[in-house]
């Protein structure tokens, strides 16, 4: 993890600080904490799939949270939103886990099922067989990203799961939530659902770790009484240090195959 420079915990604190503050308004009344949560919740996933060309309102989303019909969104997008819903729903439960939890490898592949799994010939829950690499549509023949070899996998994803376990306890959790998006986004480990995985489990509010749960201040984190308080921020991928512009993902089935994208779909070059 790259050292924090001055103003990184200058931003640190003054986020930690308008946690507690609002901590302290939610310990006075909590009728509309279920709302919020469920508002932020909803822009999370909008945000998160709006990224990815798969664009709803807030308000869609919260209507397909409740098993509603929305108003709005087609049926592609619809099920792009329910898988991430779902996905999304597991991790927050993860939170009651406690010190029974660990990462495993198997986690991660089923939640990418958990929100892949209506695009079953993109192998969903199994890492990728071949290569990935992102393009810019302003030159499609150019890759602004490559991902690491296919071979590599098993051993990458190991070191992220010891990682995510063990590493970087004692660090914010603002920022470790930041590197625990970076890293998955760099490996590339699926054909396809890469961002979205990378975003949903690194969530500010529902970022697990060893023996604690990364969710507000670190008094809170040490046992300090007041509900945590969620936020609908997420990180910037490596994509983003890429030319500006649109950006499409492609894959390869496997060593020696043509290249296809995987979607023609566009790909905002940075997280919104």
């Amino acid at each position: 993890m790259p050292s924090l420079q001055d103003i990184d915990q200058s931003v640190l604190a003054e986020i930690d600080e308008m946690r507690d503050r609002l901590r302290l308004h939610l310990r006075t009344s909590r009728r509309w904490e279920g709302q919020l949560w469920r508002n932020l919740t909803a822009r999370a996933i909008a945000g998160s799939n709006t990224i990815e060309g798969y664009a709803a309102s807030v308000s869609d989303v919260e209507d397909i949270m409740v098993g509603e019909v929305p108003i709005d969104a087609n049926e592609t997008v619809t099920a792009e939103i329910e898988g991430y819903r779902q996905a999304m729903a597991y991790i927050q439960r993860l939170a009651e886990a406690g010190d029974d939890f660990a990462y495993i490898k198997g986690l991660l592949n089923a939640l990418h099922f958990m929100m892949q799994g209506h695009h079953l010939i993109k192998r969903p829950g199994w890492w990728r067989t071949g290569p990935v690499y992102v393009t810019s549509a302003e030159d499609p023949t150019i890759a602004a990203y490559t991902a690491p070899d296919a071979q590599q996998l098993a051993v990458l994803a190991d070191e992220l799961v010891d990682w995510l376990n063990e590493g970087d306890l004692n660090a914010p959790g603002l920022v470790r939530a930041s590197m625990a998006h970076l890293k998955p986004v760099a490996i590339h480990p699926w054909s396809d659902g890469n961002g979205r995985m990378s975003r949903a489990p690194c969530t500010p509010w529902s970022w697990p770790v060893k023996g604690s749960w990364h969710r507000s201040s670190p008094a809170s984190r040490n046992g300090s009484a007041g509900p945590a308080t969620p936020t609908a921020t997420t990180t910037s991928s490596p994509r983003s240090a890429a030319p500006s512009g649109l950006l499409t993902e492609t894959s390869c089935p496997g060593s020696g195959s043509a290249c296809a994208p995987t979607t023609n779909r566009p790909r905002a070059s940075s997280a919104r």
